[in-house]
Protein backbone atom coordinates (compact mmCIF):
# COMPACT_ATOMS: atom_id res chain seq x y z
CA UNK A 1 0.00 0.00 0.00
CA UNK A 2 0.90 3.55 -0.50
CA UNK A 3 2.42 5.65 2.32
CA UNK A 4 -0.56 7.67 4.09
CA UNK A 5 0.71 11.61 3.60
CA UNK A 6 -2.52 13.22 3.81
CA UNK A 7 -4.08 11.57 6.47
CA UNK A 8 -2.57 13.38 9.17
CA UNK A 9 -3.45 13.99 12.89
CA UNK A 10 -4.62 17.37 12.32
CA UNK A 11 -6.82 16.27 9.67
CA UNK A 12 -8.37 14.09 12.05
CA UNK A 13 -9.00 16.64 14.75
CA UNK A 14 -10.36 19.11 12.22
CA UNK A 15 -13.20 16.72 10.86
CA UNK A 16 -14.04 15.91 14.48
CA UNK A 17 -14.44 19.52 15.37
CA UNK A 18 -16.33 20.59 12.06
CA UNK A 19 -20.14 21.82 12.19
CA UNK A 20 -21.00 19.56 9.32
CA UNK A 21 -20.64 16.54 11.67
CA UNK A 22 -20.83 17.00 15.08
CA UNK A 23 -21.42 14.49 17.36
CA UNK A 24 -24.74 14.53 20.29
CA UNK A 25 -22.48 13.38 22.84
CA UNK A 26 -19.59 14.66 23.63
CA UNK A 27 -18.25 12.31 25.72
CA UNK A 28 -18.11 9.80 22.54
CA UNK A 29 -16.81 12.63 20.62
CA UNK A 30 -13.76 12.81 22.25
CA UNK A 31 -13.46 9.45 22.51
CA UNK A 32 -13.69 8.97 18.95
CA UNK A 33 -11.13 11.52 18.37
CA UNK A 34 -8.95 9.42 20.97
CA UNK A 35 -9.40 6.74 18.77
CA UNK A 36 -8.90 8.80 15.06
CA UNK A 37 -5.29 9.82 16.54
CA UNK A 38 -4.43 6.45 17.49
CA UNK A 39 -5.53 4.47 14.45
CA UNK A 40 -3.54 7.20 12.47
CA UNK A 41 -0.79 6.45 14.24
CA UNK A 42 -1.05 2.47 13.96
CA UNK A 43 -1.91 3.03 10.12
CA UNK A 44 1.75 5.27 9.99
CA UNK A 45 3.43 1.87 12.36
CA UNK A 46 1.61 -0.67 9.89
CA UNK A 47 -0.05 -2.12 12.81
CA UNK A 48 -3.18 -2.63 10.20
CA UNK A 49 -4.97 -4.66 13.28
CA UNK A 50 -4.95 -1.89 15.76
CA UNK A 51 -5.01 0.61 13.10
CA UNK A 52 -8.73 -1.16 12.20
CA UNK A 53 -10.34 -1.69 15.64
CA UNK A 54 -9.53 1.74 16.02
CA UNK A 55 -11.17 3.38 12.94
CA UNK A 56 -14.08 1.08 13.43
CA UNK A 57 -14.90 2.10 16.78
CA UNK A 58 -14.34 5.72 16.48
CA UNK A 59 -16.79 4.94 13.42
CA UNK A 60 -19.10 3.68 15.66
CA UNK A 61 -19.02 6.33 18.30
CA UNK A 62 -18.82 9.47 15.29
CA UNK A 63 -19.73 8.99 12.00
CA UNK A 64 -16.87 10.70 9.45
CA UNK A 65 -16.15 10.23 6.21
CA UNK A 66 -12.43 10.45 7.08
CA UNK A 67 -13.01 7.42 9.78
CA UNK A 68 -14.56 5.29 7.00
CA UNK A 69 -11.23 6.15 4.69
CA UNK A 70 -8.78 5.09 7.58
CA UNK A 71 -10.90 1.78 8.28
CA UNK A 72 -10.42 1.00 4.24
CA UNK A 73 -7.15 1.25 4.47
CA UNK A 74 -6.42 -0.85 7.51
CA UNK A 75 -8.11 -3.47 6.26
CA UNK A 76 -6.13 -3.57 2.91
CA UNK A 77 -3.29 -3.33 4.56
CA UNK A 78 -4.06 -6.82 6.36
CA UNK A 79 -5.30 -7.79 3.18
CA UNK A 80 -9.16 -8.15 3.37
CA UNK A 81 -9.28 -6.51 0.18
CA UNK A 82 -13.53 -7.64 -0.09
CA UNK A 83 -14.23 -5.87 3.41
CA UNK A 84 -11.98 -2.65 2.25
CA UNK A 85 -13.31 -2.03 -0.89
CA UNK A 86 -16.89 -1.71 1.10
CA UNK A 87 -15.36 0.56 3.49
CA UNK A 88 -14.53 2.82 0.42
CA UNK A 89 -17.44 2.34 -1.22
CA UNK A 90 -19.12 3.91 1.68
CA UNK A 91 -17.08 6.76 1.40
CA UNK A 92 -17.71 7.02 -2.26
CA UNK A 93 -21.06 6.99 -1.61
CA UNK A 94 -21.30 10.27 1.23
CA UNK A 95 -23.15 12.86 0.17
CA UNK A 96 -21.58 16.00 0.97
CA UNK A 97 -23.63 19.55 1.24
CA UNK A 98 -22.12 22.94 0.29
CA UNK A 99 -20.81 22.93 3.99
CA UNK A 100 -18.70 19.77 4.22
CA UNK A 101 -15.51 20.12 5.09
CA UNK A 102 -12.37 20.32 2.66
CA UNK A 103 -10.89 17.14 5.18
CA UNK A 104 -14.45 15.10 4.15
CA UNK A 105 -14.57 16.06 0.33
CA UNK A 106 -10.47 15.01 0.29
CA UNK A 107 -11.75 11.87 1.90
CA UNK A 108 -13.80 11.03 -1.05
CA UNK A 109 -11.43 12.08 -4.05
CA UNK A 110 -8.84 9.42 -1.92
CA UNK A 111 -11.04 6.77 -1.71
CA UNK A 112 -12.10 7.10 -5.37
CA UNK A 113 -8.42 6.51 -6.25
CA UNK A 114 -7.31 3.81 -3.65
CA UNK A 115 -10.40 1.43 -4.20
CA UNK A 116 -8.86 0.88 -7.54
CA UNK A 117 -5.47 -0.83 -6.47
CA UNK A 118 -7.58 -2.91 -3.70
CA UNK A 119 -10.40 -3.80 -6.40
CA UNK A 120 -7.61 -5.47 -8.66
CA UNK A 121 -6.03 -7.83 -5.80
CA UNK A 122 -9.99 -9.49 -4.97
CA UNK A 123 -10.22 -12.88 -6.23
CA UNK A 124 -13.37 -14.38 -7.67
CA UNK A 125 -14.81 -17.58 -7.48
CA UNK A 126 -17.70 -19.82 -7.96
CA UNK A 127 -18.71 -22.40 -6.10
CA UNK A 128 -20.74 -25.82 -7.95
CA UNK A 129 -21.65 -28.60 -6.13
CA UNK A 130 -22.16 -31.82 -8.36
CA UNK A 131 -24.65 -34.35 -6.82
CA UNK A 132 -27.59 -33.41 -5.24
CA UNK A 133 -30.67 -30.99 -6.70
CA UNK A 134 -31.07 -29.35 -3.66
CA UNK A 135 -27.88 -28.15 -1.12
CA UNK A 136 -29.28 -26.37 2.02
CA UNK A 137 -26.39 -25.74 3.97
CA UNK A 138 -23.11 -24.78 2.85
CA UNK A 139 -20.32 -22.55 4.19
CA UNK A 140 -17.30 -20.70 3.49
CA UNK A 141 -14.55 -20.19 5.91
CA UNK A 142 -17.56 -21.37 8.80
CA UNK A 143 -19.82 -18.25 7.33
CA UNK A 144 -23.05 -19.72 6.23
CA UNK A 145 -23.94 -18.87 2.42
CA UNK A 146 -26.57 -18.23 1.22
CA UNK A 147 -28.20 -20.80 -1.57
CA UNK A 148 -28.31 -17.56 -4.28
CA UNK A 149 -24.56 -17.70 -3.98
CA UNK A 150 -23.88 -21.06 -5.27
CA UNK A 151 -23.26 -20.92 -9.06
CA UNK A 152 -22.39 -17.04 -9.15
CA UNK A 153 -18.96 -15.05 -9.29
CA UNK A 154 -18.72 -14.54 -5.65
CA UNK A 155 -15.35 -11.58 -4.12
CA UNK A 156 -12.89 -13.57 -1.57
CA UNK A 157 -9.87 -12.22 -0.32
CA UNK A 158 -6.74 -13.99 -1.57
CA UNK A 159 -5.35 -16.79 0.69
CA UNK A 160 -6.66 -20.26 1.57
CA UNK A 161 -10.28 -20.76 2.05
CA UNK A 162 -12.21 -23.94 3.11
CA UNK A 163 -15.66 -24.94 1.96
CA UNK A 164 -18.19 -27.29 3.50
CA UNK A 165 -21.66 -28.94 1.99
CA UNK A 166 -24.35 -30.80 3.21
CA UNK A 167 -27.91 -32.33 1.51
CA UNK A 168 -30.31 -34.43 2.77
CA UNK A 169 -28.76 -38.23 1.53
CA UNK A 170 -25.39 -37.17 1.12
CA UNK A 171 -21.94 -37.60 3.35
CA UNK A 172 -20.82 -33.99 3.77
CA UNK A 173 -18.42 -32.50 1.63
CA UNK A 174 -15.34 -30.46 2.78
CA UNK A 175 -12.88 -28.62 0.48
CA UNK A 176 -9.99 -25.98 0.75
CA UNK A 177 -8.37 -24.37 -1.52
CA UNK A 178 -6.13 -21.78 -2.19
CA UNK A 179 -6.10 -18.32 -4.69
CA UNK A 180 -4.09 -15.80 -5.47
CA UNK A 181 -4.70 -12.20 -5.50
CA UNK A 182 -7.12 -11.10 -8.53
CA UNK A 183 -7.27 -14.90 -9.51
CA UNK A 184 -10.72 -15.85 -11.06
CA UNK A 185 -11.93 -19.74 -10.63
CA UNK A 186 -13.90 -22.27 -9.96
CA UNK A 187 -14.40 -24.50 -6.64
CA UNK A 188 -16.23 -27.19 -7.64
CA UNK A 189 -17.23 -30.14 -4.75
CA UNK A 190 -18.64 -33.33 -5.25
CA UNK A 191 -21.19 -35.27 -2.96
CA UNK A 192 -21.57 -38.83 -2.33
CA UNK A 193 -24.54 -40.23 -1.54
CA UNK A 194 -24.45 -41.71 2.09
CA UNK A 195 -26.31 -45.15 3.05
CA UNK A 196 -29.60 -44.99 4.11
CA UNK A 197 -29.14 -45.29 7.52
CA UNK A 198 -26.82 -42.77 7.57
CA UNK A 199 -27.94 -38.57 7.86
CA UNK A 200 -25.53 -36.03 6.67
CA UNK A 201 -22.39 -35.68 8.46
CA UNK A 202 -22.88 -38.45 11.16
CA UNK A 203 -21.03 -41.15 10.11
CA UNK A 204 -19.96 -43.05 13.32
CA UNK A 205 -20.31 -40.28 15.35
CA UNK A 206 -21.59 -42.58 18.55
CA UNK A 207 -22.09 -45.44 19.88
CA UNK A 208 -25.59 -47.09 20.03
CA UNK A 209 -27.63 -46.98 23.12
CA UNK A 210 -27.15 -50.54 24.34
CA UNK A 211 -23.62 -50.20 24.11
CA UNK A 212 -23.97 -46.54 26.28
CA UNK A 213 -25.68 -48.43 28.60
CA UNK A 214 -23.43 -51.49 29.06
CA UNK A 215 -20.35 -48.82 29.74
CA UNK A 216 -22.31 -47.70 32.85
CA UNK A 217 -23.18 -51.05 34.30
CA UNK A 218 -20.03 -52.02 33.22
CA UNK A 219 -19.13 -49.20 35.24
CA UNK A 220 -21.03 -49.29 38.39
CA UNK A 221 -20.41 -53.31 38.84
CA UNK A 222 -16.84 -52.47 38.81
CA UNK A 223 -17.51 -49.38 41.99
CA UNK A 224 -19.37 -52.38 43.88
CA UNK A 225 -16.32 -55.11 43.24
CA UNK A 226 -13.46 -52.28 44.52
CA UNK A 227 -15.79 -51.50 47.66
CA UNK A 228 -16.85 -55.02 48.16
CA UNK A 229 -13.07 -55.98 48.14
CA UNK A 230 -12.53 -52.96 50.76
CA UNK A 231 -15.01 -54.59 53.12
CA UNK A 232 -13.46 -57.86 52.48
CA UNK A 233 -10.10 -56.42 53.94
CA UNK A 234 -11.61 -54.74 56.94
CA UNK A 235 -13.79 -58.36 57.72
CA UNK A 236 -10.51 -60.14 57.21
CA UNK A 237 -9.14 -57.40 59.90
CA UNK A 238 -11.83 -57.80 62.50
CA UNK A 239 -11.23 -61.49 62.09
CA UNK A 240 -7.10 -61.33 63.09
CA UNK A 241 -8.57 -59.55 65.65
CA UNK A 242 -11.04 -61.96 67.44
CA UNK A 243 -8.58 -64.65 66.51
CA UNK A 244 -6.23 -62.82 68.86
CA UNK A 245 -8.68 -62.71 71.49
CA UNK A 246 -10.86 -65.44 71.43
CA UNK A 247 -9.46 -69.40 72.71
CA UNK A 248 -9.13 -72.17 70.34
CA UNK A 249 -13.29 -73.16 70.65
CA UNK A 250 -13.74 -69.72 69.32
CA UNK A 251 -15.27 -68.61 72.50
CA UNK A 252 -14.95 -64.96 72.94
CA UNK A 253 -14.87 -62.49 75.96
CA UNK A 254 -17.74 -59.70 76.23
CA UNK A 255 -15.60 -57.22 75.40
CA UNK A 256 -15.04 -58.46 71.88
CA UNK A 257 -18.82 -58.06 70.92
CA UNK A 258 -18.28 -54.58 69.13
CA UNK A 259 -15.48 -56.31 67.53
CA UNK A 260 -17.87 -59.77 66.40
CA UNK A 261 -20.24 -57.11 64.94
CA UNK A 262 -18.24 -55.13 62.90
CA UNK A 263 -16.75 -58.62 61.71
CA UNK A 264 -20.37 -59.76 60.89
CA UNK A 265 -21.48 -56.42 59.06
CA UNK A 266 -18.40 -55.98 56.58
CA UNK A 267 -18.51 -59.58 55.61
CA UNK A 268 -22.09 -59.81 54.68
CA UNK A 269 -21.70 -56.44 53.03
CA UNK A 270 -18.30 -57.56 51.41
CA UNK A 271 -20.13 -60.62 50.17
CA UNK A 272 -23.25 -58.41 48.61
CA UNK A 273 -21.39 -56.05 46.82
CA UNK A 274 -19.04 -58.46 45.46
CA UNK A 275 -22.40 -60.51 44.22
CA UNK A 276 -24.17 -57.45 42.60
CA UNK A 277 -20.71 -56.34 41.01
CA UNK A 278 -20.15 -59.33 39.75
CA UNK A 279 -23.62 -58.89 38.46
CA UNK A 280 -23.58 -55.89 37.05
CA UNK A 281 -20.36 -56.37 35.29
CA UNK A 282 -22.17 -59.54 33.39
CA UNK A 283 -24.91 -57.65 32.55
CA UNK A 284 -22.73 -54.34 31.27
CA UNK A 285 -20.30 -56.84 29.31
CA UNK A 286 -23.50 -58.59 27.92
CA UNK A 287 -25.21 -55.34 26.82
CA UNK A 288 -21.97 -53.54 25.19
CA UNK A 289 -21.25 -57.01 23.07
CA UNK A 290 -25.25 -56.37 22.28
CA UNK A 291 -25.13 -52.18 21.78
CA UNK A 292 -21.60 -53.03 19.41
CA UNK A 293 -23.20 -55.40 17.57
CA UNK A 294 -26.33 -52.80 16.19
CA UNK A 295 -24.05 -51.87 13.27
CA UNK A 296 -25.02 -55.50 11.44
CA UNK A 297 -29.10 -54.64 12.16
CA UNK A 298 -30.14 -55.26 8.42
CA UNK A 299 -33.22 -53.38 8.94
CA UNK A 300 -36.21 -52.99 10.87
CA UNK A 301 -37.20 -56.87 10.84
CA UNK A 302 -34.11 -58.09 12.84
CA UNK A 303 -34.78 -58.23 16.29
CA UNK A 304 -32.65 -58.84 19.99
CA UNK A 305 -34.08 -59.94 22.73
CA UNK A 306 -32.04 -60.16 25.86
CA UNK A 307 -33.59 -61.58 29.07
CA UNK A 308 -31.90 -61.41 32.17
CA UNK A 309 -32.66 -63.79 35.37
CA UNK A 310 -31.59 -63.66 38.63
CA UNK A 311 -30.46 -67.20 39.89
CA UNK A 312 -29.93 -67.87 44.14
CA UNK A 313 -29.01 -70.51 46.12
CA UNK A 314 -27.42 -71.22 49.50
CA UNK A 315 -23.65 -70.22 48.67
CA UNK A 316 -24.10 -68.76 44.98
CA UNK A 317 -25.65 -65.72 43.26
CA UNK A 318 -25.42 -65.18 40.21
CA UNK A 319 -27.35 -64.15 36.77
CA UNK A 320 -28.81 -66.25 33.88
CA UNK A 321 -28.66 -64.48 30.63
CA UNK A 322 -30.61 -65.60 27.33
CA UNK A 323 -31.82 -63.70 23.99
CA UNK A 324 -32.05 -63.77 20.57
CA UNK A 325 -29.35 -61.86 18.14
Amino acid sequence: MHRIASFTLVTLLLLLLTTAASADDAADKSTARELAIDGASALEAKDYETAADCFARAEALFHAPTLVLGLARAQAGLGKYVEARESYQAVIRETLDDEASDAFRDAKAQAEKEIVEVEAKIAWIIIRVKGPKDVPGAKLDGEELPAAALGVRRPVNPGEHRLEVSAEGFARGVQTFEVTPGEGREVVITLEEAPDDVTPGEEGDGLSPLAIAGIGTLGLGGAALVVGGVMGGLALGKHGDLTDACDEASVCPASEQGTLDDFRTFGNASTGLIVAGGVLAAVGVTLLVVGLGDEGDEGPDSARVLRLTPLAAPGFAGLSVQGAF
